[in-house]
C-alpha cells in the first residue's frame, strides 16, 4: 500500500480505492475501516466549513455589509471546500455500496454506486460492466443492458464494453443476438 501523501484529494481517492479493493476481496472489516476513515473525514471537512460559513457571515454582519454582500460571502466560503466534500460524499456513497452488497442488500448497494457517480464531469468511477450486473441481480435487466448498449457505443472497438454486453445478453437468455454481439468481439 502506498504511503500518504500531502494532496488530501489523491489522499481521499486512495482510501476510496483500497477500501474497494478489500470489499471487493472479501476482506469486508478492513473495507468498514476505510469507509469509517472517509466518513470521519467527511464530517470534519463538513463541520470546517459550517464554522467558515458562520465566520464570513458573522464578520460580513458585523462590518455592517448589506445582505448581498453577506450571500456572497456564504457563498464564497461554501465553496471554499465544495470540492473535496463532493469526492468524499461519492468515495463514502461507494464503499457503503460495498458494505451493502456484502451483506446482500444489491438493491440498496445499487443506489450508493448510483448516487457514487461525478454527474458533474460525466465520468464513472464505478465500473459500467459492475454496475450492469448489480442492476441485473436487482431485478432491472432493461437498465442493465442500456447502459452496457451506451458503454460500447461511447468506446469503439474496445473488448471489455463488447464483453459484458455479449454476457448480460446470454444472461439474460438473449442467445441470437448475444451471439451476434460476440462474433463483433471477435473481430477486434
Amino acid at each position: 500500500i502506498l504511503g500518504p501523501t500531502s494532496d488530501e484529494i489523491q489522499q481521499i481517492n486512495h482510501f476510496r480505492y483500497v477500501g474497494r479493493a478489500y470489499f471487493r476481496r472479501g476482506d469486508t472489516e478492513k473495507g468498514i475501516a476505510n469507509l469509517e476513515l472517509l466518513k470521519r473525514r467527511l464530517s470534519r471537512l463538513k463541520r470546517e466549513t459550517d464554522l467558515a460559513v458562520d465566520r464570513a457571515v458573522a464578520l460580513a454582519r458585523f462590518e455592517g455589509k448589506e445582505e448581498k454582500v453577506v450571500d456572497e460571502r456564504r457563498k464564497k466560503a461554501n465553496e471554499y471546500n465544495s470540492k473535496k466534500i463532493g469526492i468524499l460524499t461519492r468515495a463514502v456513497d461507494e464503499l457503503q455500496g460495498h458494505a451493502l452488497l456484502s451483506e446482500g442488500k444489491t438493491p440498496e448497494a445499487l443506489a450508493k454506486f448510483i448516487a457514487s457517480i461525478d454527474t458533474d464531469k460525466k465520468s464513472i468511477d464505478v465500473d459500467d460492466a459492475f454496475l450492469a450486473d448489480l442492476e441485473f441481480r436487482a431485478g432491472k435487466s432493461d437498465e442493465a443492458l442500456k447502459r452496457l448498449r451506451e458503454r460500447v457505443e461511447k468506446t469503439t472497438n474496445q473488448v471489455r464494453p463488447l464483453a459484458a454486453l455479449t454476457e448480460m445478453l446470454w444472461r439474460q437468455e438473449k442467445k441470437d443476438e448475444a451471439k451476434r454481439t460476440f462474433e463483433s468481439l471477435r473481430l477486434i
